[in-house]
């Protein structure tokens, strides 16, 4: 494998996720496939599409397997070289013979509309954490998608670096983030073994993905091992106990009724079933106090304005009800236990 600037910088970041040992660019191996080799375990990982593949043993996307989900990555690689983002977007849920025509629609509009809701996002957890001039940050989000956060977090001052489970939104989130001139780093792995060092994160961002992991404690055990002293932890969550539509299928009341029964109704509709274990805010809040976190708020998060686009008159008036009730302590209360979603920051002591 040649040297490049690119690599030279992911070099410094990454680590093997099976030692925390750092990695080094593997001598030439006769498949012509670049690998990193640890150096303390000697473990070999291979770089696809230009992007690090450190999926340890036991670590699988719960929607494909490695092989569908590399197929998959290689058509989007192909269309997002040539058209771009929106295009390799459109083009990977026009041809997904597992998802229904009517569900592709909801994902393509919620994904184009992703980084305007990131950005409302962000500034909520900016604002609830109290941060001040912190010089340069390095901030990871964990499950981090097709990228719409490390888009919305982009600054000098910040060292963006995204870890997901699946290498085709990872493709994707690459595109994006050429599409806007973004410099990020991206690494496809599990968040139960994140391929960082250990304290060498101030921030670990993470939008709707603690409810859709294997092992929330999991999750969160990596999260702690990887933020510094005083790093801070910011996520969001589907709430079990929201009154509107099931977040994965639109289901009403979904998120109340047991998985087995959304399931069979998101099947019968030709969609594919979520696996998920949705929380509420007292479920949110014992699991980060158990894993040592401290300070932790959960609030109803904002609701940006690209997220209603297009909306029916009903959804903009529910959206406006949504707002009024969340200027008050009170009406934050109880869109904290019946609301769409929950907004939760909280540090590392």
């Amino acid at each position: 494998m040649s040297s490049t600037p690119g690599i030279d910088a992911l070099l410094t970041v990454i680590r093997c996720p099976a030692c925390h040992g750092s990695l080094r660019a593997a001598p030439h191996s006769p498949d012509d496939v670049d690998r990193f080799e640890c150096s303390r375990c000697t473990t070999r990982w291979p770089l696809r599409f230009g992007i690090p593949d450190l999926r340890a043993t036991g670590v699988t996307d719960p929607y494909l397997s490695i092989d569908e989900d590399l197929r998959a990555a290689e058509g989007l690689y192909q269309r997002a070289m040539t058209g771009g983002f929106a295009e390799a977007l459109a083009a990977y849920y026009r041809t997904n013979e597992h998802v229904s025509a009517d569900q592709s629609r909801h994902f393509i509009a919620a994904t184009l509309a992703a980084e305007d809701r990131s950005r409302a996002v962000l500034s909520s957890w900016r604002a609830r954490a109290r941060m001040g001039d912190a010089g340069r940050l390095t901030l990871l989000d964990a499950g981090c998608g097709t990228g719409p956060l490390l888009v919305a977090a982009a600054s000098p001052n910040v060292n963006l670096v995204g870890i997901d489970v699946g290498l085709r939104w990872l493709v994707l989130a690459a595109a994006r983030l050429r599409d806007r001139g973004v410099t990020g780093h991206l690494a496809c792995a599990g968040t139960d073994h994140l391929p960082l060092a250990s304290a060498s994160v101030d921030i670990v961002a993470s939008e709707s993905l603690i409810e859709n992991v294997p092992s929330a404690d999991a999750m969160l055990s990596e999260a702690a091992r990887v933020l510094g002293p005083g790093g801070r932890l910011w996520l969001t969550t589907a709430n079990r106990w929201s009154m509107g539509p099931d977040p994965h299928v639109r289901m009403p009341f979904g998120s109340w009724l047991p998985n087995r029964l959304v399931a069979a109704w998101a099947t019968r509709r030709g969609m594919v079933p979520p696996r998920r274990r949705l929380l509420d805010a007292r479920d949110l809040r014992r699991l980060l106090e158990e894993g040592g976190f401290r300070d932790v708020c959960i609030e109803p998060p904002p609701i940006a304005e690209a997220q209603v686009a297009g909306s029916s008159r009903l959804v903009r008036l529910a959206v406006g009800g949504y707002r009024a009730t969340a200027r008050s302590a009170m009406g934050r209360a109880v869109l904290s236990a019946i609301g769409p979603s929950l907004l939760c920051v909280a540090t590392k002591p």
